[in-house]
């Protein structure tokens, strides 16, 4: 846990308003993490913990730190684990006995003890009054609750006699917080919120937690932190102050050739920094927002004239001697003013759900241009909410080592072996390529923070010095380290969670000179293998590949599921069933060369001889094998043989499939049977079931109605 924690305990009194006050006041004060107990509602969110009956939950900032684990829950108690620090949300109803009470209490002693070694924060409205915790009364629920509390190491964090429940017939201390002993001794600033509305008659409760302490290392030992990578603000660009420096390094720029590739690269890269740090200031990271969605200015002051005429009542009623009639009158102004403002709220809320609402009849109207501006609010990524052992297995799973004494098989026949002619230099036509697909391209840049934009306004100057470097690597066949490295970015999925490697996708992003060495490569690969003389891709692979899309992979699926369905060819005309398959790999993403090496290394495995009545459609690492038969069992069998040789040959390139993420389907003509009711089909040491649908190339098709049918109506929709 860096820095600072922000904890915030409040209690809706089963308030919508009360409720959305609290996500405000979570926003507006950079809480990281909050309890709130009589909840309106838990939304089914990875960031809210609730219990079973919705009465208590914790809720964290979106990606503001590590994620929001859930150990335990019950009626009346959630236990969320956040980093090192457990949060325990507690709530006991005050219509409950005291045996009730006892009962509650002998499953939470167990729970708090099965927590250790982390450090607990409980936040607790148990409904009982103690002095121990600054209530001038007391109830006979505080014992059971003080013992309790005693018996777990559970010492309460409550400061002072302020009340924490306020209510016209008068106020009580019952929401508590207790913390263990070790943690306790971070707390600072613990305080109960008396000037804020909170459309409840609980007030909030809130207190900082310090980072813990920090072991000196010897001076034998080193430590490293985690790199930061330069970045500058694309938005400040100055055009000519990146000329002025781009001249000035050339100038300063010793030769290349007395270099080895490696130190050459480092050189000019240096020389591109130089210009980014001339030309734009350092990027700061955007601050969090601190308001949602419908808060506002006029919001804002309505709240805080509640707050006003709150503390004016409050003051009121500690003046001696009391007036009864100032009293009453300054109590009528506080809920005039209280239900203003919850109207005001209401009427924000609806407003935003209607213009969002419009995008139905102008999807390119006031909600997208208000989306593009607000969409640029940064957060925390995924790597930096992370445990450092989480971090570490969701990498290894991402990208594995080498198998021990692999050897991949050889993909072409092997040819005498002839004097290799050297590669023809980089020309003006290509780097004009590169150069003016740096400049069309807002993307993030790799490691060294050089984005595409300055590094085209530098190689105007520099564009000789940056051709011979590549010109050096074509003719030695060596890449630079440099441009190996890159910064991994982990994309969340749908359903993320941080347990799954397979609910990420990883991104590299790699430096743009090195990108553009890459484009080049790509260009001239493309060129000799769609265009020039040499063998050419499967028209299996629809992925990566100019003038081809997912749609084109339909209308050969589409034209396959017509054939079995009218007979087309002589053999098929009395098939019905139509076996489809996708088998999962990942291939890296951000790379220039990625996909056109992907597909060449991925072609040996379309081009694999399948046998009579099976076939093979890909988009790049989604391969669907398709089989006809005369029935379900042929087709089946058929289709358990074809992949099985596919998935060998995919072995045999070190790639793997996984079982749990594969699909099965059935088409079948009118009039024919479908499969039997559980059927499966043999993969390798695993079954996988008959599917009723089956996603594919982003779109779903279904098994009733016939094939046709189903593709017709994904295409209607798709087009």
């Amino acid at each position: 846990m860096s820095g600072h924690l922000s904890v915030l305990q409040a209690n809706v009194n089963h308030c919508a308003g009360a409720q959305d006050l609290l996500l405000q006041s979570m926003a507006e004060w950079s809480i990281d993490v909050a309890i709130g107990a009589e909840l309106y509602a838990v939304p089914p969110s990875p960031h809210w913990a609730g219990d079973t009956e919705d009465s208590v939950a914790t809720l964290v900032r979106p990606r503001a730190g590590p994620p929001l684990v859930v150990k335990a829950r019950g009626r009346g108690y959630v236990v969320a684990v956040r980093g090192k620090v457990a949060f325990v949300g507690v709530y006991f109803s005050p219509n409950r006995d005291l045996t009730a009470l006892k009962q509650f209490l002998d499953v939470l002693g167990p729970l708090m003890g099965q927590l250790a070694p982390l450090q607990v924060f409980v936040a607790s409205d148990l409904n009982a009054k103690s002095m121990a915790w600054g209530n001038p009364a007391t109830n006979p629920k505080r014992r059971e609750v003080e013992e309790w509390a005693l018996a777990a190491g559970l010492p309460p964090l409550n400061a002072g006699a302020v009340q924490t429940c306020v209510r016209w017939s008068g106020g009580s201390v019952v929401d508590v917080t207790f913390a263990t002993p070790a943690i306790a001794r971070r707390v600072e600033g613990w305080r109960v919120e008396t000037g804020v509305e909170t459309f409840s008659d609980h007030r909030y409760i809130r207190f900082e937690v310090s980072p813990p302490p920090v072991r000196r290392a010897s001076s034998s030992t080193s430590f490293r932190g985690r790199s930061q990578f330069p970045r500058w603000s694309l938005s400040k660009l100055d055009r000519e102050l990146a000329e002025e420096a781009a001249i000035g390094g050339r100038w300063s720029l010793p030769p290349l050739s007395e270099f080895g590739l490696d130190e050459a690269t480092s050189q000019l890269c240096d020389v591109f920094s130089v210009v980014c740090r001339a030309a734009m200031p350092p990027a700061k990271r955007q601050p969090p927002r601190r308001a949602l969605y419908w808060w506002s200015a006029e919001i804002a002051g309505l709240r805080a004239a509640c707050n006003g005429a709150r503390r004016e009542y409050i003051r009121s009623r500690r003046r001696r001697p009391q007036d009864v009639d100032r009293d009453d009158r300054l109590r009528r102004i506080n809920v005039e003013k209280t239900k203003i403002l919850q109207l005001v709220i209401c009427r924000a809320k609806k407003a935003w759900l209607e213009l969002v609402g419009s995008l139905e009849s102008d999807s390119w109207g006031r909600p997208y241009m208000m989306a593009r501006n607000k969409l640029c609010a940064q957060s925390a990524p995924i790597s930096d909410t992370l445990q450092p052992d989480q971090l570490g297995r969701i990498v290894g799973e991402l990208f594995p080592d080498e198998p021990e004494g692999f050897v991949p098989p050889r993909m072409a026949r092997q040819t005498p072996d002839t004097e290799e002619g050297v590669p023809p230099p980089v020309t003006e036509a290509e780097m004009e390529a590169a150069i003016t697909r740096l400049q069309s391209k807002k993307r993030v840049p790799g490691p060294d923070g050089v984005h595409g934009r300055v590094l085209a306004i530098a190689l105007g100057h520099l564009g000789d010095s940056l051709r011979e470097l590549f010109d050096r690597c074509l003719r030695s066949g060596q890449f630079p380290g440099a441009w190996k490295e890159g910064r991994l970015c982990l994309l969340p999925k749908a359903g993320w969670t941080p347990d799954s490697a397979s609910t990420v996708r990883p991104v590299v992003l790699l430096n743009e000179d090195g990108k553009a060495l890459e484009k080049i490569v790509a260009s001239r690969l493309v060129q000799h293998l769609e265009e020039g003389s040499g063998p050419g891709l499967s028209e299996s692979q629809f992925g990566f590949r100019a003038r081809r899309s997912t749609v084109d992979a339909l209308k050969r699926l589409r034209a396959v599921t017509g054939e079995a369905e009218h007979g087309r060819r002589g053999h098929e005309n009395r098939s019905g069933s139509v076996e489809w398959w996708r088998v999962g790999c990942g291939v890296p993403q951000r790379s220039v060369l990625g996909p056109i090496l992907w597909d060449i290394g991925y072609d040996w495995i379309l081009r694999g001889r399948l046998l009579t009545g099976m076939g093979v459609i890909c988009y790049a690492n989604d391969t669907l094998v398709y089989s006809r038969g005369r029935n379900y069992k042929e087709a089946a069998r058929l289709v358990e043989v074809g992949l099985d040789l596919v998935i060998s040959h995919k072995e045999s390139l070190g790639l793997g499939v996984r079982i749990d993420k594969t699909e099965a389907l059935l088409f079948r003509g009118t009039g024919r049977k479908g499969p039997p009711p559980g059927a499966t089909l043999q993969i390798g040491q695993g079954r996988v079931r008959m599917s009723p649908q089956m996603k594919l190339f982003s779109g779903s098709s279904w098994t009733k109605g016939g094939p046709s049918a189903h593709i017709s109506r994904w295409w209607d929709r798709r087009l």
